[in-house]
């Protein structure tokens, strides 16, 4: 069992009790004491991460511009799938490589134009099964060779799929062969002479697909809440069957559970989510010369959410002062024995 994945069920068991501190409040109304434990932190805990997701939906929406967006989906064929789970870190980020630099070659080849993107990965099936893929939201349109923004067709031929599958499987041979020659003598051959898959959505402006990516942002294989049951030796979850809405019920020992879920723990300081193009924060100069052509000024709001503002009194919803915090290294103040749990 590697080691980020007995740290990530070390924090996961640990989240919001005592091990890792937490912070006492009294009320201003009725003087009542309440604590609440601190989080862990980590991006495999279910309990962790929503409003972090919430805050880069936020921050993402305005920054898109105000054109069509189309969602490019590169998914690893199953005969290299052993191979990703044994290599994450090197295949990871060779596989962000080799399909971002397919699309952005396509683009130009095919459209004529420099694109920006934002790519996340993701590695889990509705049912937990190890299947790593790469999301692409991607703006339809682009910055010419003369400096000139072009929009593209919002139709079904944005890109070819099939050129976009070539130029990957090719880009990922020739960086495997190149930083990893010991990795590529183990990949059986007939693997770089397979179909690859890939796949284009046309998702509207952009502001959707953003809330669905948002949830692999920060946050791990799947809630808590899909939990329906559970006892000594088995865990049933819920899922919903691809190209259905009905819930079914699956039950796996716990042992199995485990390893499903554990597997989607990424390599320490991993970035599942990474921009390119003119969407990258070091083509600040490129995005200054879209907004100029789009006649584009985009809004900025402040993130305002019910899990971002001070909590209330559950008495009477009074406002809330904090008292003090302490950390897991450090003993709870005294008067945490004469406080209520704010949180369940």
């Amino acid at each position: 069992m590697p080691q980020t994945h007995k740290k990530a069920a070390r924090a996961i068991l640990t989240c919001r009790t005592g091990h890792h501190g937490g912070s006492l409040y009294k009320c201003n109304d009725c003087n009542k004491v309440l604590f609440s434990y601190h989080s862990c932190n980590h991006r495999a805990c279910p309990q962790c991460g929503q409003l972090d997701a919430l805050k880069w939906a936020h921050k993402v929406q305005t920054q898109l511009p105000p054109v069509n967006h189309a969602m490019v989906t590169f998914t690893a064929p199953q005969e290299m799938r052993p191979h990703f789970r044994r290599n994450q870190q090197a295949l990871y980020s060779l596989f962000f490589k080799a399909t971002s630099q397919a699309l952005t070659e396509a683009a130009q080849e095919k459209l004529g134009v420099q694109i920006g993107m934002i790519g996340i990965l993701h590695t889990w099936t509705r049912q937990l099964a190890y299947h790593p893929h790469i999301h692409y939201l991607v703006p339809m349109g682009g910055i010419t060779t003369k400096g000139k923004w072009k929009r593209t067709k919002y139709d079904n031929h944005f890109l070819s799929v099939k050129l976009l599958s070539i130029k990957t499987r090719i880009i990922l041979q020739q960086l495997v062969r190149k930083h990893h020659p010991k990795l590529y003598l183990q990949i059986p051959i007939n693997i770089w002479y397979k179909n690859w898959n890939s796949d284009i959505q046309l998702v509207g402006k952009g502001a959707t697909a953003v809330n669905y990516l948002a949830r692999y942002v920060t946050q791990s294989a799947m809630s808590s809440k899909r939990i329906i049951a559970s006892d000594q030796e088995t865990v049933t979850i819920s899922y919903t069957p691809s190209g259905t809405k009905e819930k079914k019920p699956l039950t796996l020992t716990g042992n199995e559970f485990l390893r499903r879920y554990l597997q989607h723990v990424l390599p320490n300081r991993f970035k599942r989510i990474r921009y390119y193009g003119w969407l990258s924060p070091a083509a600040k100069k490129r995005f200054e010369a879209i907004k100029k052509l789009l006649h584009w000024d985009p809004i900025h709001t402040d993130f305002e959410h019910p899990l971002a503002k001070p909590p209330l009194c559950p008495c009477c919803n009074g406002e809330l002062h904090l008292e003090t915090m302490w950390f897991g290294n450090k003993s709870p103040p005294r008067g945490i024995f004469h406080a209520t749990a704010l949180y369940d």
